[in-house]
């Protein structure tokens, strides 16, 4: 499994908005083409849910060169990309009124064949999951949809299965199941350099974002910028959890513990 966080930019990148002309922009960082030039239209972006706007996936997709692998929670998210498929190829609007979701898309130089659809959201087991709308949505181990998506790629012998970006947006369908999709993939092993989510709540007011928020950080992720509820993470590779044994019955919090011998520890010189 490849961990692709390695090949980040540094954390002081300039922030762009991509989607800016669209319903829902996201924080990116700026000339993210230059990060992945090595990988190109090898770069696994995997896109969970669907947000108001096309604009922001297609915005990545467009400035990389890669597909966009959409992971819908319903039927009509599924229906939605099948138009912007439809649009990129036509290179014009269908005939009524535009909708939100399709507004500027048009305009963008994807090739259709490069918006990819999987059946199974990602999940810590095979199963099925209730939304809100009261649709039932087949859940598969995160492993397997991602090694999925990575074979639909026809990736190089040898790059195995990976994330390069992430964006989890559940808004429109399931808001709260934005952060645990997002645990269940990085507790399979993946690492995506890039991670977009979109929390239903603010992780300082609300207990659930709170937690999962602080986890993803502590895993080696640094928040780069926001928008709103819109979260930009980078992997850093400096996992905390990794820092001291969680089996240690001799102290209160064994992270504190290991972060207070370090803070302790006479420097030399």
């Amino acid at each position: 499994m490849d961990i692709s966080g390695a090949a980040v930019a540094a954390p002081l990148a300039p922030i762009i908005q991509v989607g800016a002309k669209g319903a829902e922009p996201f924080p990116m960082i700026d000339k993210i083409w230059f990060i992945f030039t090595e990988k190109g239209i090898r770069t696994v972006f995997v896109s969970v849910g669907t947000s108001a706007s096309a604009l922001a996936d297609l915005d990545i997709a467009e400035s990389i060169g890669c597909p966009v692998n959409i992971i819908p929670l319903k039927a009509s998210e599924k229906a939605q990309w099948e138009s912007v498929a439809a649009v990129l190829k036509a290179r014009k609007q269908p005939e009524g009124e535009l909708t939100p979701f399709l507004a500027g898309v048009e305009e963008k130089w994807v090739l259709p064949k490069n918006i990819r659809t999987s059946s199974a959201v990602p999940w810590p087991a095979k199963g099925a999951i209730e939304v809100p709308t009261g649709e039932s949505v087949p859940t598969e181990k995160a492993l397997t949809v991602i090694t999925d998506i990575c074979k639909g790629m026809r990736l190089k012998e040898g790059e195995g299965s990976r994330i390069d970006i992430l964006k989890v947006d559940t808004t429109t369908s399931a808001p709260e199941l934005a952060g645990d999709i997002a645990l269940s993939i990085l507790q399979a092993g993946f690492r995506p350099a890039i991670l977009l989510i979109h929390w239903a709540g603010y992780p300082d007011l609300e207990a659930p974002y709170h937690i999962q928020a602080g986890s993803i950080q502590t895993m080696g992720y640094r928040l780069m910028a926001k928008t709103d509820k819109k979260f930009l993470y980078y992997y850093t590779d400096l996992d905390l959890f990794e820092s001291c044994s969680w089996e240690d019955t001799s102290c209160d919090n064994p992270m504190v513990n290991e972060l207070r011998r370090a803070l302790m520890k006479p420097r030399i010189g």
